[in-house]
C-alpha cells in the first residue's frame, strides 16, 4: 500500500507538470504560429515552402501539448462517431513509416463493422503506442498484424473486469512476432515508469498512457504474451457513448471577412502573445487597449471615457483570474461582451468550476483567423 501511495504521488506530480508544461508551450506556440502567418504575404515561394513546414511542425507540435494536457488530466475526450477501419486503413501510411521496412505489417479487418462511437485521435495514439512497442520487441524485423472485431460481451463479464457492461464492443487486436514477454513482465507492463528498455531508450509511460486512455474511454486492454512466441494486446471499446461531440463544420474564410473597428480591452500576462494579439485586431481595423494583468485592466477601464465593446482575457493570470476580473467589471457594466483564452482546454476549466459551459472560449494555440473569427462572432451576438 505504501509503494502504491508513493507511485501514485508520483503521478500526480509528473501530471501537474505535463499540464503546466503544456499550458506554457501553447502561449508559444500562439506568437509561432501566428508570426509565421504575418509572413506569408510578402514572402518569396520558396520562402512560403518554409513557412509552411515550419507551420505544419507548429501544428504538431500543438497536438502533443493535447497529450500532455491530456496527461495531466487537463483534457476531456472528445467523443465522435466513426468508422474504426476506415481510420485504420487512412493511417496505414504513417503506422508503416513508423514500424519500419524491415517489420511486415498486415491489417485484418472485419469488413461488417460499423461506425461507433469514441474520441478518435486518442485511439489513434494508443494504437501508434503499441506499434511502436511491438517494432521494438523484433530488432531483427518480424510481422504485426491488426485485426478489428465485433463482439458481444455477456453480464458475466460485469463481475470479471470491473467497469464493463453487458453489450457491444469493438475489439482491436496489435499482435507482434517479438521476444514476447515472462509473467512477472506482463504484472508490471501497464505500471507507470516500468519498462523494459535500457536507460535513455523508454520512459516507461507509453502502456501505462495506454491503459489510462483505455479506461476513460469505458473499456479494457488485455495482454497474452509468451517469451519468444510474440506479444498480443487488445483493446475492447464500448460501441456507444452518452458523450458525443457534434462539431460543425468550418467553412473556408479569409481575414478581411472578419474585420471591425470596435474597442478591445486585450489582457494578457504573456507580453510577446499579448503583442501579437494586439498586432492581429489592430491590422483588421480593431482598436486596442493593452494590460498586463487584470488589475491593470481595472485601471484602463476606469480611466477610459469611451466604451469597451469586448474584453479579450487570458484565465490563468498572476493577481487575478480572468473570471475574477470579468465579475468585477460586469457590477458596473452588465452588458460587457467577453471572450477568454486560455492554454488549458475549455473542459479542464469548466470541469474545476472557473467558468460556466455557457461562455465564449478561444483555445490556445490559435493562428490569426481563429481569434478574429472568434472576436467577430462574440461582437456580432445579441
Amino acid at each position: 500500500m505504501q509503494e502504491t501511495l508513493r507511485q501514485s504521488q508520483k503521478m500526480e506530480s509528473v501530471g501537474q507538470l505535463a499540464g503546466g508544461l503544456a499550458h506554457d508551450f501553447n502561449n508559444m506556440l500562439t506568437v509561432i504560429m501566428s508570426s509565421l502567418e504575418f509572413m506569408k504575404p510578402e514572402a518569396s515561394s520558396k520562402s512560403i515552402k518554409s513557412i509552411d513546414s515550419a507551420l505544419a511542425c507548429s501544428k504538431r507540435a500543438a497536438n502533443l501539448t493535447q497529450k500532455l494536457l491530456a496527461f495531466g488530466r487537463k483534457q476531456t475526450m472528445q467523443f465522435t462517431s466513426f468508422d474504426v477501419n476506415e481510420m485504420l486503413s487512412e493511417s496505414k501510411s504513417i503506422f508503416k513509416s513508423l514500424v519500419g521496412e524491415n517489420i511486415e505489417l498486415n491489417f485484418n479487418l472485419n469488413r461488417e463493422m460499423k461506425n461507433f462511437t469514441c474520441d478518435k485521435n486518442q485511439l489513434e495514439q494508443a494504437l501508434i503506442n503499441l506499434l511502436i512497442n511491438a517494432r521494438d520487441a523484433m530488432p531483427k524485423g518480424g510481422m504485426i498484424t491488426v485485426e478489428t472485431q465485433d463482439i458481444y460481451l455477456s453480464a458475466e463479464y460485469e463481475h470479471k473486469i470491473e467497469g464493463l457492461k453487458e453489450g457491444s464492443f469493438v475489439l482491436i487486436s496489435v499482435t507482434d512476432t517479438g521476444c514476447g514477454m515472462d509473467k512477472n513482465t506482463l504484472k508490471k507492463i501497464f505500471e507507470p515508469f516500468f519498462t523494459t528498455k535500457s536507460v535513455g531508450k523508454g520512459s516507461g509511460l507509453g502502456l501505462s498512457m495506454i491503459y489510462g486512455t483505455v479506461k476513460q474511454l469505458g473499456g479494457h486492454i488485455w495482454v497474452y504474451s509468451e517469451v519468444d512466441h510474440g506479444t498480443t494486446f487488445k483493446i475492447c471499446l464500448p460501441r456507444n457513448h452518452e458523450k458525443t461531440d457534434k462539431k460543425e463544420p468550418v467553412q473556408e474564410s479569409n481575414l478581411s471577412d472578419f474585420e471591425g473597428n470596435e474597442t478591445i480591452l486585450l489582457v494578457e500576462d504573456e507580453e510577446l502573445l499579448r503583442g501579437v494579439a494586439n498586432e492581429i485586431l489592430t491590422q483588421h481595423g480593431y482598436q486596442v487597449l493593452e494590460a498586463p494583468d487584470a488589475l491593470k485592466a481595472l485601471e484602463i477601464n476606469s480611466k477610459l471615457k469611451g466604451k469597451i465593446d469586448l474584453v479579450l482575457t487570458d484565465m490563468i493570470m498572476p493577481k487575478m483570474t480572468g473570471k475574477d476580473f470579468v465579475d468585477i467589471i460586469r457590477t458596473n457594466q452588465s452588458e460587457i461582451k467577453v471572450l477568454f483564452m486560455s492554454g488549458y482546454p475549455r473542459e479542464a476549466i469548466t470541469n474545476h468550476s472557473i467558468l460556466e459551459n455557457e461562455i465564449n472560449f478561444l483555445p490556445k494555440p490559435f493562428m490569426p483567423i481563429d481569434l478574429l473569427r472568434a472576436t467577430r462572432k462574440v461582437l456580432d451576438q445579441g
